[in-house]
């Protein structure tokens, strides 16, 4: 066994098929448990299966499309050869000899500029992205007043007291905070099959090109840029599934730190979208060949 992995994904059932009939088949196609397969089938398409070797993944991919199911199997290794994201922080409209182009700033590395070319504009993934956190502390609170008055009072009811104002509460203060942010990651594919992937944050966009059009939130915004982009090429296909889609285990991103008296979780879903961009990008790219 290799240290890759093939993320095993259903694009499509054949129309008509239960729950039931589907998970049969990925218990037999890809060695799941059977109460787990059709726990998979029923999460909807497109979405990853299961997780396989690689030596695997090929006799499964046989045995399904075989039966009429539309399916592929990513490899991490491929996943992690697109691309890294050039974040950018502008879009802006420049002149290439007699065309019109599109250019951007990028927020940081070399060179700072860069052009956008529509011609080749292919895929335009868009999401809402999650952040939590959650803290616990614990205020120790006593009342040494309390304890002094009821001993004083002496007796059965100085003892009542004096043990109900003496007890140490250990009262949890809990907070929570949800951030959201707009995503989008933009993908240019040449002739040659070279990629380019642009990467729009919001909150670190300036959407000045989009002039009056352009909203008053960061959703209508993103749709904005995406319209102006789909404008420029008609034929770019456009995602907008991640909301519905369920991460593999090994995309989700969790932390948990505890200082005794206190205790702080994080949770981002930043790792699944990365997962879900470069994921979605090579399933279109095996669709359109």
């Amino acid at each position: 066994m290799t240290s890759d992995r093939a993320y095993l994904s259903i694009v499509q059932w054949p129309d008509g098929w239960t729950d039931e009939a589907k998970g049969n088949l990925l218990a037999h196609a890809a060695g799941l448990d059977p109460y787990d397969a059709v726990l998979a089938a029923k999460r909807g398409t497109p979405g990853v299966v299961a997780m396989l070797d690689p030596s695997q993944a090929e006799a499964s991919l046989t045995y399904l499309r075989e039966r009429g199911v539309m399916a592929n199997a990513p490899l991490q290794s491929t996943m992690l050869a697109l691309p890294r994201p050039l974040h950018i922080k502008r879009l802006f409209w420049t002149t290439v000899g007699n065309r019109q182009a599109l250019g951007f700033d990028r927020w940081r590395g070399t060179p700072t500029q860069g052009l956008l070319n529509c011609d080749h504009l292919f895929l335009i993934v868009r999401a809402m992205t999650r952040s939590s956190e959650r803290r616990v502390s614990t205020n120790r609170n006593s009342n040494m007043g309390g304890v002094a008055t009821g001993f004083i009072v002496g007796g059965v009811g100085g003892a009542v007291i004096g043990g109900a104002l003496s007890g140490i509460r250990n009262t949890p203060d809990v907070s929570s905070r949800v951030h959201t942010a707009e995503a989008m990651d933009i993908y240019t594919r040449a002739p040659t099959g070279e990629m380019q992937r642009l990467r729009i944050t919001s909150g670190r966009f300036n959407a000045d090109i989009l002039a009056e059009h352009r909203g008053v939130s960061a959703k209508e915004y993103m749709q904005g840029i995406e319209s102006l982009l789909t404008q420029s090429n008609r034929r770019a296909l456009v995602d907008t599934g991640f909301e519905d889609f369920r991460a593999p285990t090994d995309t989700l991103q969790s932390h948990f730190r505890s200082t005794g008296s206190s205790s702080v979780q994080k949770h981002t879903d930043a790792g699944a979208f990365e997962f879900y961009s470069e994921w979605a990008c090579l399933l279109y790219a095996a669709m359109l060949g």
